[in-house]
C-alpha cells in the first residue's frame, strides 16, 4: 500500500503526467540556488520544512515566480500549492482562511487550507483546475446556471461572514475536476472555489450598512477611476464582470441568451461613486435569489421541451409505421 501523507492527505490516488521520480528537482543541484534567485523555485526554508519533508512532498514547478509553487506527494499523487506572502503588503489571507474554516460549512465555499510557519508563515492548499477550462465546456443552460449560482452563493456566504474578497476575477476562481478530501474536508467535483484572499478584509459591519473604504489593487478595472467604494458592492461589481467573462467564453461563437445578458448587466449596475452604502447594484444575496428563480424557470422549460421532443418522436414513429403498413399493401 502506498504511504499516505500525514498532514497533506487526500482520499485517493491522483495520477499526474509528471509523476515519476526522475522529474523531482534536485535540491542539491548547482542550479537550484539560481532558480531560487529567479523565483522559479521556493526558498530552502520552504522545501526543507519538516511538515513537507515528513510527508514526502517534492517540488515540481512554480506557478507564480517568488509566490506560488506546486508540490506533489510522491506516493499518492496529491498535488498542493504552496503560497508565500508578499513582502510589500500586510496580507490577512491566513487569518481569513482560519476564520472562515471555523465554520464546518466553509468547505462548500472555499478550498481547505493549512498554515505552516517557517521563516514566514505560508499557506498550503490543494491543486484545482483553472476556471477558464470550465467556462469553455458545453453544457445545458440549466447546468450552466447552477454553476453560476454556486459562484454567487460563495460571495453571499463570504458577505454573511462579513468577509469581502476585493479581487474577484477569472484568474482568482478555480474549480475541482473531481471529488476528493484534503485536510479532512471534502472538495466537490465541478464546484467553483475562490482563491487569493491576500487583499481580503474582515469587516465589522455587514452588507447594507458598510460605508465606503479604500479599495486595494484588483484585476478588474475600477469604473470612473474610483478609489473608495462600499466593499460589498465592489465584490458584486467584480462578480458581475466574472460572470460576463464566463458567459462570453461559454457562448464564444454566438450571442448569449437575452435573459443572461440582462441579468449580468443588472449585477454590474451603473456605478455612481457612492461615498456611503452603495445602491448601484443588488447584494449578492439578492442576486442569488433572482438566479434561483431563473434556474427554476429554465429547468421547467427544458423539461417541457424534452417531454415534447420525446412525445413527438413517439408519434412520429407511430405515424411512419402506419404509413408504411398502408403503402406496403399497395
Amino acid at each position: 500500500m502506498p504511504a499516505e501523507p500525514r498532514l497533506l492527505s487526500c482520499t485517493h490516488l491522483i495520477l499526474r503526467p509528471w509523476k515519476t521520480l526522475d522529474t523531482v528537482i534536485n535540491l542539491d543541484g548547482p542550479d537550484y540556488d539560481e532558480r531560487i534567485a529567479d523565483g522559479e523555485a521556493p526558498p530552502r526554508w520552504v522545501s526543507d520544512h519538516p511538515e513537507l519533508k515528513n510527508d514526502d512532498m517534492v517540488f515540481r514547478f512554480h506557478r507564480r515566480k517568488h509566490r506560488v509553487f506546486l508540490f506533489e506527494h510522491i506516493h499518492s499523487g496529491c498535488c498542493y500549492y504552496v503560497k508565500l506572502p508578499r513582502d510589500s503588503i500586510v496580507s490577512r489571507e491566513a487569518d481569513i482562511y482560519e476564520y472562515l474554516q471555523q465554520d464546518p460549512a466553509s468547505s462548500n465555499y472555499i478550498l481547505p487550507c493549512v498554515k505552516l510557519v517557517g521563516e514566514k508563515p505560508f499557506l498550503v492548499t490543494p491543486e484545482a483546475g483553472n476556471w477558464e477550462y470550465w467556462s469553455y465546456r458545453k453544457r445545458p443552460l440549466s447546468h450552466y446556471l447552477t454553476a453560476l449560482s454556486r459562484i454567487i452563493k460563495i460571495i453571499a456566504y463570504l458577505h454573511s461572514r462579513h468577509v469581502v474578497h476585493l479581487d474577484l476575477s477569472d484568474s482568482n476562481m478555480v474549480w475541482a475536476p473531481e471529488t476528493n478530501t484534503f485536510f479532512g474536508k471534502e472538495v466537490k467535483a465541478e464546484y467553483p472555489y475562490p482563491i487569493d484572499f491576500e487583499f481580503s478584509q474582515r469587516l465589522e459591519l455587514g452588507p447594507g450598512v458598510q460605508p465606503a473604504i479604500e479599495l486595494p489593487p484588483s484585476a478588474i478595472k475600477k469604473p470612473r477611476g474610483i478609489t473608495h467604494l462600499d466593499p460589498y458592492s465592489w465584490d458584486v461589481y467584480c462578480l458581475g464582470w466574472l460572470l460576463q467573462w464566463t458567459i462570453s467564453s461559454r457562448y464564444l461563437h454566438h450571442t448569449p441568451p437575452w435573459l443572461l445578458r440582462r441579468y449580468v448587466q443588472w449585477i454590474i449596475g451603473e456605478e455612481r461613486g457612492c461615498a456611503g452604502v452603495c445602491r448601484c447594484r443588488p447584494t449578492a444575496r439578492q442576486a442569488h435569489q433572482v438566479l434561483t428563480l431563473m434556474r427554476i424557470c429554465v429547468g421547467v422549460y427544458e423539461s417541457v421541451g424534452s417531454f415534447w421532443t420525446s412525445f413527438g418522436g413517439v408519434w412520429g414513429r407511430l405515424f411512419y409505421r402506419r404509413w408504411w403498413s398502408l403503402n406496403a399493401k399497395v
